[in-house]
Parts: structure tokens; C-alpha cells; sequence
């Protein structure tokens, strides 16, 4: 009692009262989660991820500079085997102290050293000096004067006779790297005799500015130190800490640059990195505070009760399209559920009503229709039978009469249906043939012949009753009887089909195994108007009723067939009928296999 109680209490309340209290804690729980929760790991994945991305690309940059660097070895090793130092320096030798081809020489070397330098964006300045002259060859990419004084010739020399592969050199002003070079000793290709030395001063800006290119946010830092930890360049988008606490605010990601083992490094400050992001989730929570008034106004006008019953609702539908009927809610609700749930009990239960009492009429009606259709035609054939048996026993004997009685008894208890079969074998309606034709040449004789041709793997298919006599007796009565004499040909087999029957239907998307009975006369046919309104009939199932006492005897028996078929199979299916005048018709009819 107390449990009915407390689910009547809890009905009567309205929806609006449950929406607010229920989706209330609902909004109000996750915010209040995802404040304590997940701003705390918030930071630490955003700062993770972006470490890994500027991780990247400080990978990919100390790869691009290493490239450049790259680049200047190879430029250095391209000069040792070009002709234009050794054949000035033969020249030289030649004439020493001729001073006018000494200007000469020194003017075409120089020329040389500045297309060099203007073909490399990487390099400001190139100089050269012979081992034998204290003269120094010097090209800039700017036509500013510089003094071949301010290279440290010596220095980079007594570094550079170390070794035969090019080496760099820090020029520096203090702690500051002023200018930094890179030199190489020339040899002589033949006598391996020192010629002299090459230095190139490197572009600082071409060589570094690209990490201003890639690190330019406003929280990033980067430097880039010589192997000896000589400060090489310095990038500063913000003010370093100097305090020990706030220290802790900063990340560094590190890379060398090979083959020089010189080192990028980038700082990367936290707390302006996630100034933005701490701000904007501050205005988010305040957001959603701010928000939960609205969703509560919003509340009142939903009515969050309804949606499990509107899935139960739901899944009795499913159940209705899956053919169940008469499916019911149960439901003790008083509220708009409980009236929906009452009505759509009632309409299921309209539905099952009107199904079953449609179903029903329509079965009889179909059943009456093809019973109608049926007599029909056995008055017809038992008058036509009757006048024959007068005839031949006016003119005949008693064992003839006898023998054609036998064969009309045998066609009258077919015509009886004493069980209420509609179906029978073909086998049993060819025997009701054999029995009818017997009858019909005792009238004509040898005027009229039969001659059937029957597959005999179908006379176990079952079949309506009484299909194939009507169109026989069209046969004879209006095809041969007024020639005079002829023959009708029955024949019997299985055919794989997809073409229409009638013209205005569609092809059949695949192939069907059908029943074919085709009836052949060789009569007088029928007339082109009389077959065009025949055939009219046929294709439409609209204009095909039950025939009056004015219908014509052929129609009577094409017409009955034709509508008995299209109600037991539908109207694809159905006779088709071709004539050609005096030269005879043919009735063909097509019964699915298997229904």
C-alpha cells in the first residue's frame, strides 16, 4: 500500500515540478565536476600538447640551418676545383712584382669572389689570401668599404692548418659573438702545395632568422649557442624571470645543430601560454552559472517525463508495423502520458477491429465472385451437352447414348465441387477434357479434331477447376464450327518467363518459372475490332464484370477464365489472345508455378 502510495504521490505531480528538481542537479553537478576536475588537468594536457608541437618544429628548424650549413661546405669544396684561383696565382708567380698585373689580377679575383658571394644569400663577405702575399682579395654583397683589417686573418689561420675540412671561427665583442666565419685552406691540385686561405662571413640573419619565422608567439624565447656555449643568437618575445619562484612558470626544449654541435633552445613561458585559456575558462564557468537561471525557465516549458513512455509508445508502434495487432499499454497514469497511452490503446484496438472485419468481407467477397463466375458457365456447356445427347439419340443406338451420358456424368460431377476445391491436378482436368470432347465429336465427327500436346512433368501442378474447357468450346463454336471443320490444338509445358503479359505492364525484373497452356484453333478468327475491344478488356482488370444475358458466348468464357485467374493470381496475370482472320486464334494462358 505504502509503494502504491508513494507512485500515486509521485504521478501527481506535474512534469514541469520533476524537470526542474531532476534536470536541476543534472546541469548543476557537471559544471560544479568539471570546475575541480578537469580545469586541473586542463592545463598540463594543453602545455603537453604544445610542447610536442614546438618540439617539432625546433626539430625541423635545426634541420633546415644544419641544411644551409650543409650547403657551405659543399660551396667551399666546389672552390677547390674551380680553375680561377689557380690560374690567377699562376700569374702571380709569373710576374710578382709587375704592379699593373697585379691590379689586374687582384681586380678579376675580386670580381669572382662577388659573384660567388652574391650566389649565396648565406654569406656577406668573402675574402682571400695567397700564402706567398700579404695582400688580401675581399668581396662584400653590399658596395659598402670594409677593411680587410677587421677579419681576423690570423686567428682563423692558425685555427684552419689544423685541418683540412672547412672550420668556423666567433668573432667576438665580449661576451657578444660579433661576426661568425667559416675558412678553408686551398691547395694546389697537382703539387698539394698550400695556396691560401678562403674565408666566408656568415649572414647571422639569413642563417637564424628563420626561427623567427616558425617561434614568433608571444611566449617563446629562443636562443641559439656555439659549442663552447657562445650565445650565436638571441630571439626574446618576452621577459625572462628572474626570481627563483616564478621560474617554474617556464619549459625549454632543446636541439643540436649538426655536424657543428652547436644548440637551439627554446623557452617556453606556461602562464602566458595559458593566460588566454585560464581566462577564457574562468568566463566558461562563469557562463554556465550564469546559464543555469535559463535552463531552468527552459525546464518548465519541456517535459523530460514523457520521453521513456514515449519509448515504450515507440516500441509498441515497431510492434504494429511488424504485423502484431491489437497491442496495448498498460499504464495506472492519470497525467497527459496516461491519455495518450488510453488513446493509442483505442485506436489499436479500432485497428484489429477494422482488419479483421475488412480481411473477412474481402475473403468472402473474392470466394463469392469466383463461385459466381464458375456457374456461369455450367449452364451454358450443360445446354450445348444436352441438345448433343437429343441429337444422338434420335439417331443413333442405346450404347452410344450410354456412352455419352457416362462421359456427361463424369463432366457434371466436376461441375458439382462436392469437397469446395478450387484447385485440382491438371492430370484430373485433362481427363474432364478427354470426356468433353468425346461428347463434342459425337456431335461433329470427324469434322472437328482434338490433338493435344502435353508435358508430361506438369500434370502434377495444381490448377483452378474448370480453365480449360471454356476456352475449347470458344475454340470450336466460334472458331471452327462456322468453317465447317478444323482442329483444335492444346498444348502443355513449363517455360522460364519475364516478359509482360499485357502491353501496358512492365518487365519482370528476373525470370519466373510459369504454366503455359496455349488453345489453337485454325478457325475463321475473330474480327480486328471485335479482338481490339477484347483485348481492351483484358489489359484492364476495372472494365472486366460479371457478363450480362447480352454478353456473347465467347465473351462468357474468355472473360470468366480471364477475371477467375487475375483473382486468384493478380492482375499480372491472365490470358493473352491473338487472331489473325481465317487464319485461325490462339489463346495463350500463364499460371505461376508454386502458387
Amino acid at each position: 500500500m505504502k509503494i502504491k502510495a508513494i507512485k500515486n504521490f509521485y504521478y501527481s505531480i506535474s512534469i514541469k515540478s520533476k524537470l526542474i528538481v531532476i534536470i536541476g542537479l543534472l546541469i548543476i553537478t557537471p559544471i560544479f565536476l568539471i570546475g575541480y576536475v578537469g580545469y586541473q588537468n586542463y592545463e598540463k594536457i594543453m602545455t603537453d600538447k604544445y610542447m610536442d608541437y614546438a618540439n617539432l618544429n625546433v626539430k625541423e628548424i635545426s634541420s633546415l640551418i644544419s641544411e644551409r650549413i650543409d650547403g657551405l661546405h659543399r660551396f667551399s669544396m666546389d672552390i677547390l676545383y674551380d680553375t680561377k684561383i689557380y690560374d690567377v696565382h699562376k700569374n702571380l708567380l709569373k710576374n710578382p712584382t709587375e704592379e699593373l698585373t697585379n691590379f689586374i689580377l687582384k681586380q678579376e679575383l675580386e670580381a669572382y669572389l662577388r659573384s660567388l658571394v652574391l650566389s649565396r644569400p648565406e654569406i656577406n663577405l668573402m675574402a682571400f689570401q695567397f700564402k706567398e702575399k700579404d695582400a688580401i682579395y675581399m668581396a662584400t654583397r653590399h658596395l659598402i668599404y670594409q677593411d680587410a683589417s677587421t677579419i681576423p686573418f690570423a686567428e682563423i689561420y692558425e685555427q684552419a692548418k689544423k685541418t683540412s675540412d672547412l672550420i668556423y671561427y666567433f668573432d667576438m665583442d665580449g661576451e657578444k659573438v660579433e661576426h661568425i666565419y667559416f675558412a678553408r685552406i686551398i691547395y694546389d691540385r697537382n703539387s698539394i702545395q698550400e695556396l691560401g686561405i678562403v674565408v666566408f662571413q656568415v649572414n647571422q640573419e639569413y642563417l637564424f632568422g628563420i626561427l623567427r619565422d616558425f617561434l614568433k608567439n608571444e611566449f617563446q624565447n629562443v636562443y641559439v649557442y656555439g659549442e663552447m656555449g657562445e650565445e650565436l643568437f638571441r630571439f626574446e618575445k618576452y621577459t625572462p624571470p628572474q626570481n627563483t619562484k616564478s621560474k617554474g612558470q617556464e619549459d625549454w626544449i632543446y636541439d643540436r645543430i649538426q655536424p657543428l654541435n652547436w644548440k637551439i633552445a627554446v623557452s617556453i613561458s606556461t602562464s602566458i601560454l595559458l593566460k588566454e585559456v585560464r581566462a577564457l575558462s574562468k568566463k566558461i564557468l562563469f557562463l554556465c552559472m550564469a546559464t543555469l537561471p535559463i535552463f531552468i525557465i527552459l525546464i518548465n516549458l519541456l517535459y523530460a517525463d514523457i520521453v521513456k513512455p514515449t519509448n515504450e509508445l515507440i516500441q509498441k508502434m515497431k510492434e504494429m508495423e511488424q504485423g502484431q495487432i491489437g497491442v496495448i499499454l498498460e499504464s495506472e497514469r492519470q497525467d497527459e502520458i496516461g491519455y495518450l497511452f488510453k488513446s493509442f490503446n483505442q485506436m489499436s484496438q479500432k485497428i484489429k477491429y477494422l482488419i479483421n472485419s475488412v480481411y473477412k468481407e474481402q475473403l468472402a467477397l473474392k470466394n463469392a465472385e469466383i463461385k459466381a463466375l464458375q456457374s456461369q458457365i455450367n449452364p451454358h456447356f450443360l445446354y450445348n451437352t444436352l441438345e448433343t445427347i437429343n441429337w444422338m439419340a434420335q439417331l443413333n443406338g442405346v450404347d452410344e447414348i450410354s456412352d455419352m451420358i457416362s462421359a456427361l456424368s463424369a463432366i457434371m460431377e466436376s461441375n458439382i465441387d462436392r469437397e469446395n476445391e478450387p484447385f485440382i491436378p491438371l492430370r484430373e482436368e485433362i481427363e474432364y477434357m478427354n470426356n468433353y470432347f468425346f461428347l463434342i465429336q459425337k456431335r461433329f465427327g470427324s469434322k472437328i479434331r482434338f490433338e493435344p500436346s502435353i508435358d508430361e512433368n506438369t500434370l502434377d501442378i495444381m490448377i483452378p477447376k474448370l480453365i480449360i474447357q471454356p476456352l475449347v468450346e470458344n475454340a470450336i463454336y466460334h472458331g471452327i464450327e462456322p468453317k465447317g471443320r478444323g482442329t483444335v490444338f492444346l498444348r502443355i509445358s513449363f517455360k522460364e518467363w519475364n516478359k509482360p503479359i499485357f502491353e501496358n505492364q512492365e518487365k519482370r525484373k528476373k525470370k519466373e518459372t510459369l504454366l503455359v497452356i496455349e488453345v489453337t484453333d485454325d478457325g475463321v478468327g475473330i474480327e480486328p475490332d471485335v479482338l481490339m475491344r477484347l483485348k481492351e478488356k483484358l489489359k484492364d482488370p476495372e472494365m472486366i464484370s460479371l457478363p450480362n444475358a447480352s454478353s456473347s458466348r465467347s465473351k462468357i468464357g474468355v472473360i470468366n477464365v480471364h477475371r477467375r485467374l487475375q483473382l486468384i493470381y493478380g492482375n499480372e496475370y491472365g490470358l493473352s489472345i491473338e487472331s489473325l482472320e481465317n487464319l485461325g486464334t490462339q489463346i495463350c494462358m500463364l499460371i505461376p508455378v508454386g502458387q
